[in-house]
């Protein structure tokens, strides 16, 4: 038997942002059954711009959990997240989520909506029984709070100052955090009111009066957390006051192509203090803190350092800048660019032959077995990065004498010594010659193939053949070579060595100067 289909959400289309009325009558349809969603759409006339406001219920019996977006051009932003169960709180959220001319309700045509009853414009929490929830119902009994609330959102589509008045006009409690790409603040609040502040710089309420500066980043409540200490003794309403005369002092700085980083120095160097008392008299501002940072202005210090030395936050030094400026007492200079001329770096080539060679056996001149060990390891872990390739060549050389029992016999130092020079003539300046376990030897070549390995390994099997080495005995050179690849042949170097060394014992046995390990008969591994 097939199951229904789960039903979709409820879709209704509203004349313009929403009444508290609509809130309440949405909550109730979505909590009449867990997991219902309702969502209300409407449109701004003004820009175009689409809103949609989702509310769902939780299937567990949690607050439900409430979604605003908007929609430009077919793409859709979420404007913020909240979990609650009062639509009081969420009705403050979509007022202040609208651009100033669009948070009265209108109607389809345009005009706005007459006769809205004066209690819809909510200034103080109530529930949807028209009942006080200050934290007591009327019998005097505390009231139950809701189990958990969120609030979360984008900086760049809800502003700060449209933020924190709904926390106050919604009486939260808990702590707001802000951050963004160089910063992160906390703000704690208590009843609406903001009570504490800090970043990794300010505290207090500099750190709250920066924050209301911020045109990007993110934001997350969270609820009932409660604040260690009290450092904000102002109200939101005359911080916001402040904050707006910062936000005209950073526009103008910005237009005027000044940030923090910016090199500033004085416009008239031979000013007295005088004269500058006379320029800023008619400034408001604290005239010794405008000198003291006037001062610190030589070209070569950035904004954001002479402030630092002064101990002053943004919110006090942008009124300050900006007021330089406006007295054009100050200009930007652009940084100067190095008149030395760079030189080069001196390197001790005896330094690094020195460690070279004491990776060396001295007699023979080639690398030790431990070297060969130790740049294997660092190739391996280098073909991780490049996925390249890492070849192998195991190689046996010994005098034969012929006669009724063919004797093999090591070369005596002074052939390997020879042999040596001859190779390094032959190799690539990346490749390495080097002792193996025993009398053997191996060559260790960098993004080389097993067949490319061949190639070389026959090169040197000819060189040979055609200048035979003079052997102290006078006997023929016999050489032996076994070839490994990676990853053609094998993953990890254990492997790898023990593939080149089975190749190598197949060609001393066959007497075949050169094989390749995948040539070799089927082995178990």
């Amino acid at each position: 038997m097939q199951k229904p289909s789960p039903k979709g959400p409820t879709i209704q289309r509203l004349q313009s942002r929403p009444l508290l009325s609509d809130l309440q009558k949405n909550l109730a349809q979505a909590e009449s059954k867990p997991g219902n969603k309702v969502v209300v759409s409407w449109g701004d006339s003004h820009t175009g711009a689409e809103y949609t406001l989702s509310v769902e219920a939780n299937k567990f019996g949690d607050d439900p959990e409430w979604r605003m977006h908007i929609f430009n051009e077919a793409v859709a932003k979420i404007l913020w997240m909240y979990v609650s169960s009062d639509p009081v709180a969420v009705y403050n959220l979509v007022t202040s989520s609208l651009p100033e001319d669009e948070r009265q309700p209108r109607k389809f045509d345009g005009s706005l909506v007459e006769g809205i009853p004066r209690e819809q414009e909510v200034t103080s929490r109530q529930t949807r029984d028209n009942q006080p929830v200050d934290g007591f119902n009327g019998s005097g009994e505390p009231k139950e709070t809701p189990k958990k609330a969120g609030l979360a959102g984008d900086l760049s589509l809800v502003q700060v100052t449209n933020l924190l008045p709904s926390m106050q006009m919604a009486r939260m409690t808990g702590k707001l955090t802000f951050e963004n790409a160089h910063c992160r603040t906390h703000v704690y609040f208590e009843d609406g009111a903001p009570v504490h502040a800090y970043s990794e710089e300010e505290e207090g309420q500099d750190a709250l009066l920066e924050v209301l500066t911020w045109k990007e980043g993110h934001f997350k409540f969270h609820p009932k957390e409660a604040a260690p200490k009290k450092t904000v003794d102002q109200p939101l309403d005359t911080l916001m006051l402040k904050g707006v005369k910062i936000i005209d002092c950073a526009t103008f700085l910005s237009s005027a192509g000044i940030d923090a980083d910016s090199l500033l120095d004085k416009k008239q160097t031979s000013l007295t203090k005088e004269q500058f008392d006379e320029i800023v008299n008619s400034s408001k501002l604290d005239t010794t803190s405008l000198k003291k940072l006037y001062d610190r202005f030589n070209s070569t210090t950035t904004l954001a350092e002479a402030a630092r030395g002064l101990g002053l936050p943004r919110s006090k030094w942008a009124g300050l800048v900006a007021q330089l400026l406006r007295l054009d007492l100050i200009k930007k200079c652009e940084p100067k660019m190095a008149s030395s001329v760079l030189m080069p770096k001196m390197i001790d080539s005896d330094a690094i032959a020195a460690i070279a060679n004491s990776l060396r056996n001295r007699e023979s001149g080639m690398y030790t077995y431990e070297a060969f060990l130790y740049f294997l390891e660092q190739e391996y872990v280098r073909r991780f990065r490049t996925e390249s390739d890492i070849s192998v060549i195991v190689f046996e050389m010994k005098t034969i004498r012929q006669g009724s029992v063919t004797v093999r016999e090591p070369l005596s130092m002074e052939n390997i010594s020879a042999a040596c020079k001859r190779l390094d003539l032959m190799k690539r300046p990346t490749d390495l010659c080097c002792h193996y376990e025993g009398t053997d030897f191996a060559f260790l070549l960098p993004n080389t193939k097993a067949q490319g390995a061949s190639i070389f390994a026959q090169r040197i099997l000819d060189n040979f053949r055609k200048e035979p080495l003079e052997t102290a005995n006078g006997s023929e050179l016999a050489l032996s070579m076994g070839i490994a690849g990676m990853p053609d042949d094998f993953l990890d170097p254990p492997f790898l060595l023990a593939g080149a060394e089975a190749a190598k014992n197949e060609s001393v046995r066959s007497n075949v100067n050169i094989v390749k390990f995948k040539d070799l008969p089927d082995m178990m591994m």
